[in-house]
C-alpha cells in the first residue's frame, strides 16, 4: 500500500513500485499505451505542500535515462508549439504506479526529494458533450 494524495486528503491505494532496472522499459511501454492521455501534475514538498503544476495537458512521453549514480526522467507534455511542457526530474529515487479498475495506469508517483504525482485521464474534460 502507498499513499496517493487526492486534493487536501490522502487516500491509501494499492500500488506497485517499479524497480529502477525496469524504468526505461516501463516508461517506453507506458508512453506507447498512454500517449495523448490528459495529465495533471502535482508536486508535494515539505516546504511548500501540494502545488499543481499542470492541469489536463496531453502526454507526449516519459523517458528514463538510468545510470548507476545519475538517473533522469523526462516528462514531455503538450506536443504543440503553443502548448509544450518539458520537465526533467534529476536523480529520482523511486517510481510507483497505480492501475485503475480497467487495468490501465491512472497515476504515477515519482520520488526525487519532493514527490511528483502524475494523474492520467483518457478522455479530455473539455470534450464536447451531447446536446
Amino acid at each position: 500500500m502507498h499513499f496517493f494524495p487526492v486534493g487536501k486528503q490522502e487516500v491509501i491505494m494499492s500500488t506497485q513500485e517499479i524497480p529502477k532496472a525496469e524504468w526505461s522499459s516501463f516508461f517506453e511501454d507506458f508512453t506507447r499505451r498512454h500517449q495523448g492521455w490528459m495529465v495533471t501534475v502535482e508536486e508535494i514538498g515539505a516546504e511548500f505542500g501540494a502545488q499543481e503544476e499542470v492541469n489536463e495537458i496531453p502526454l507526449v512521453g516519459i523517458a528514463a535515462d538510468v545510470k548507476d549514480h545519475e538517473s533522469r526522467l523526462t516528462l514531455m507534455l503538450g506536443g504543440r508549439p503553443e502548448l509544450n511542457v518539458n520537465r526533467i526530474i534529476e536523480n529520482p529515487t523511486r517510481v510507483w504506479s497505480r492501475q485503475g479498475e480497467d487495468e490501465e495506469y491512472d497515476a504515477i508517483e515519482i520520488e526525487a526529494g519532493a514527490k511528483l504525482i502524475l494523474r492520467f485521464n483518457s478522455v479530455p474534460r473539455h470534450s464536447s458533450q451531447p446536446a
